[in-house]
């Protein structure tokens, strides 16, 4: 035939199809029909192309069923792809059925290639879609770049010892992918040796690759313009490649791939859990109105070599990770939570596991953490923070190291809560706001603490030592300058004894707590204020004996007063049951003043009531004052 086109029409089939002469042309099939064989072979033996070309709305299918043979199409042109599916261009628009190739074997492997180094292996477009299904360990070979598009599909599963060699996987406009490998299959790119650059754009588009078994994917995914995109391994099979969510794409059911950087950004988000395991050095950022959905998991169980690690990054304007940030089983997570980031979630490590954490902004940018430290069975929590913690710490068999950076860093207690150390510089430590049914809460230093001018904002109620109140608990040593304030939750005032304990010692106790002047403290007719008693401090009504005394005034002489005698001093009481030793208003003297002058204010003499005598001179016609 002179143009090298062989059109296989109804009722047409063949074992085995050869197409195209020893030179360069362009050997085409048109297929409007199945066909059954046992096995099928398409291919220009020359330097032309060998093209398998369905274009109608029609469902074709290639079968071999032979255990020789298989399916094998291959093409050797740069300019027309191995396989071609979709609707004609007069047949998009009319509502016509999506276009259908079945590629099926059960006994030899399918090879489908492109042997040209930038040609394409398929070209699916305009709703048309490619399924291929192969019995138990049988492989696929494919081998050249893959495009869908214009709400095409293509669903492959690899498997046995098969491979997809490929540049470039594409989805636009609305195409689907669904992608799997099983066995000891490989996805890489088309020498074997790097990753494919799978990519989903636009609304609609879907990318899903599935590593399973020992299979291996190795690809870097860009998910951008509404797209969504999965990348997913299940314990053994493994997915190598950097993943990139951007400009309102969506990933869901993503793992973390090896060795790799995942980024978020752009209104990108990604729902699912992020995983990595043995020997894994992977990178999660979060950037620009990011967010992430899902856990962050570091797990070491089963590793090979290497110790598993993530490097957890949110940072630019509102970015945010809705998950779980763990370690665990020696893996270690790195998180770095900045500028104006949120992360909602708990960061876990448990099991030898290692997090380094740091909440980190600057330019009145910082970022927040809504959750909880967890430390258990040997793991450790080293965190570093100038933003907005709100959540509490368990320590359970593990270690959790807290450092506030600077003036910037908030927590925001949430409960009681336990830390290994605390450095809390300059920071701001918020106990939670009292509720009704106030208990008081209680955070717990199991080793040293120490500030740099930090704050402190508690709660208590006002009356004897047993009220109830919030707490600092410190094991170890307490060293630095802290100011505590205080909010009365009520009380009516009582004397104390040793006063209401807020601040316990155990270790050498150097560190000085004050409290404001501003924040004075009265119920009844009793003010406390914040003294230290042994390493301990307390909030008493106990009068400081090293206070000074009131200095009483001398009386100055006066012509008709003799001096008056030195008055002694009246407040030296010692006995700690006096109640002159306990501060008291001094508001009460007033009052007491008022209720004596209001006894006797109206006490008059006669002449006082009666006013002084006036009367008349009858002779001088003058008025005259005085006693008759």
């Amino acid at each position: 035939m002179a143009d090298g086109t062989i059109t296989l029409k109804s009722g047409g089939s063949a074992a085995t199809v050869d197409v195209g002469p020893a030179f360069e042309t362009t050997a085409r099939v048109n297929l409007r029909t199945d066909i059954w064989a046992d096995s099928v072979t398409i291919e220009n033996t020359g330097s032309g192309s060998a093209v398998v070309n369905h274009r109608g709305s029609d469902h074709m299918t290639i079968s071999a069923d032979g255990n020789a043979g298989g399916i094998t199409i291959r093409n050797k042109s740069a300019d027309n792809a191995t396989l071609v599916v979709g609707l004609t261009e007069d047949q998009k628009d009319s509502g016509a059925r999506v276009a259908v190739m079945d590629l099926i074997t059960y006994g030899a492997p399918v090879i489908i290639e492109n042997q040209d180094a930038a040609g394409t292996v398929m070209d699916i477009k305009n709703h048309g879609a490619i399924m291929m299904q192969m019995g138990n360990g049988i492989p696929a070979q494919i081998t050249g770049n893959i495009f869908v598009d214009n709400g095409s599909q293509i669903c492959l599963t690899i498997g046995g010892d098969g491979f997809v060699h490929a540049d470039t996987l594409k989805l636009t406009n609305g195409s689907i992918s669904d992608i799997e490998t099983f066995g000891t299959s490989t996805w890489s790119n088309r020498d074997g040796t790097g990753n494919t650059q799978a990519a989903a754009d636009g609304v609609g588009s879907i990318l899903s690759m599935i590593a399973m078994g020992h299979s291996t994917i190795n690809a870097d995914g860009v998910v951008s313009n509404g797209a969504v995109g999965g990348f997913h391994s299940d314990d053994y099979g493994i997915r190598n490649g950097d993943t990139t969510i951007t400009g309102e794409g969506f990933a869901y059911d993503t793992r973390i791939p090896s060795e790799s950087y995942t980024y978020i950004n752009g209104h990108g988000q990604v729902n699912g859990n992020q995983y990595t395991k043995e020997g894994a050095k992977n990178t999660v950022y979060v950037m620009d109105d990011g967010t992430l959905t899902g856990n962050v998991v570091s797990d070491g169980v089963g590793k090979l070599d290497g110790t598993p690690s993530v490097t957890m990054v949110g940072s630019g304007a509102n970015a945010v990770i809705n998950g779980d940030l763990t370690a665990s089983n020696s893996g270690t997570m790195t998180g770095l939570i900045m500028q104006k980031s949120v992360e909602n979630g708990n960061v876990y490590a448990v099991s030898g596991g290692k997090v380094t954490y740091y909440l980190s902004g600057q330019d009145a940018q910082f970022p927040t953490l809504n959750g909880d430290f967890v430390s258990e069975s040997g793991g450790s929590i080293t965190a570093s923070m100038n933003g907005r913690w709100n959540g509490a710490s368990t320590v359970s068999g593990g270690t959790t190291d807290v450092t506030f950076i600077d003036a910037n860093a908030v927590w925001n207690v949430t409960r009681d809560s336990e830390l290994t150390n605390f450095t809390q510089g300059a920071g701001t430590v918020n106990f939670p706001a009292a509720a009704s049914g106030f208990t008081g809460t209680t955070v717990t230093v199991d080793g040293n603490y120490s500030s740099d001018g930090g704050a402190i904002n508690m709660s208590t109620v006002l009356q004897g030592d047993t009220s109830a109140h919030d707490e600092l608990d410190i094991k170890g040593d307490a060293t630095g300058t802290a100011t505590i304030t205080f909010t009365k939750v009520s009380g009516y005032g009582s004397e104390t004894i040793e006063g209401i304990k807020v601040v316990q010692v155990e270790g050498a106790s150097d560190a000085v707590f004050t409290k404001p002047d501003s924040n004075r403290l009265t119920a009844g007719a009793y003010i406390y204020d914040l003294k230290k008693v042994g390493k301990d401090w307390y909030l008493t009504s106990q009068r400081d004996p090293d206070a000074p005394l009131p200095v009483v005034p001398d009386t100055p002489d006066t012509p008709d007063n003799p001096d008056t005698p030195e008055q002694p001093d009246i407040l030296l009481p010692t006995d700690p049951t006096d109640p002159t030793a306990h501060i008291v208003k001094p508001e009460l003297g007033s009052y007491a003043a008022n209720l004596l002058a209001s006894n006797t204010l109206f006490t008059m003499t006669l002449n006082d009531r009666l006013g002084e005598t006036r009367y008349s001179d009858a002779l001088k016609s003058q008025k005259h004052s005085g006693n008759i």
